[in-house]
């Protein structure tokens, strides 16, 4: 067996060491040498054969989905957080009905609704309102170069304060809006999933806390009176949203 080994060695060198340690009293370190190779190498084919078996139902989920692990509360319902291969659709979107692009967030909506407490149906209309994305138009630049899907501004405290919740943001590029006001540097998330936590953590952990009312409506109300924007028609247009799309279906 020793010969054969030697044989299959291409290099002149290793043949060469492989002829001292067989004439040489090292032969049973050599043998044993052999031996622990020969076992290593076995594990490592029958490891990657059963990774490669079980990779090929697995890799395509993970390849399907960016978001972050590290706070997400139940990974495997969150695959409509996953970046959908069209953000919109000339085709699809009736009037008065629930758009594709609302359903698909709906998950993620009611999610964040069980665990802070906000109606999920205020979560898409700002997701809606905030993004810009329609069943005939793409969202914004801010919303897919940014993963800003709500319009967060960025500051150092709202910095700081995500940073303790495991999110971590950075300073994007100034940014007005469509008539060149209300210039400003806003958020860049990782993922759209962190966009959208980072929003509940905003929303129960700032002056919006004091938002009274369980309702839509009040949440609407509260939103425009705390200052989330500068419209003064903020509530009524998320109210808009709300009944023309029929949203206050996935409230509590």
């Amino acid at each position: 067996m020793l010969e054969y080994l030697k044989k299959i060695r291409p290099f002149h060198v290793i043949n060469v060491v492989l002829d001292y340690l067989v004439e040489s009293k090292y032969i049973q370190i050599y043998s044993a040498m052999c031996l622990l190779v020969g076992m290593y190498v076995t594990t490592m084919v029958a490891f990657n054969t059963i990774t490669y078996i079980a990779g090929l139902e697995v890799l395509p989920k993970l390849a399907t989905t960016t978001e972050t692990t590290t706070i997400i509360d139940s990974p495997k319902k969150l695959s409509s957080m996953a970046k959908p291969e069209r953000e919109y659709d000339s085709n699809k979107g009736t009037k008065n009905a629930t758009p594709y692009y609302l359903k698909e967030m709906s998950e993620v909506a009611i999610k964040e609704q069980d665990k802070f407490g906000i109606p999920a149906s205020i979560t898409l209309a700002q997701y809606h309102l905030e993004s810009g994305v329609r069943a005939d138009k793409p969202p914004s630049d801010l919303a897919v170069e940014d993963n800003n899907w709500f319009g967060m501004k960025y500051t150092d405290n709202f910095y700081a304060f995500l940073k303790k919740r495991g999110i971590v943001i950075s300073r994007g590029e100034k940014r007005c809006n469509r008539r060149g006001k209300d210039c400003a540097n806003y958020a860049v998330f990782a993922s759209r999933w962190e966009c959208f936590r980072a929003k509940s953590l905003l929303l129960t952990n700032s002056n919006y806390s004091r938002i009274k009312g369980d309702t839509y409506i009040d949440w609407a109300k509260g939103l425009k009176e705390y200052g989330y924007a500068t419209d003064p028609n903020y509530d009524k247009k998320l109210i808009k949203i709300v009944e023309k799309f029929g949203l206050a279906k996935y409230d509590s």
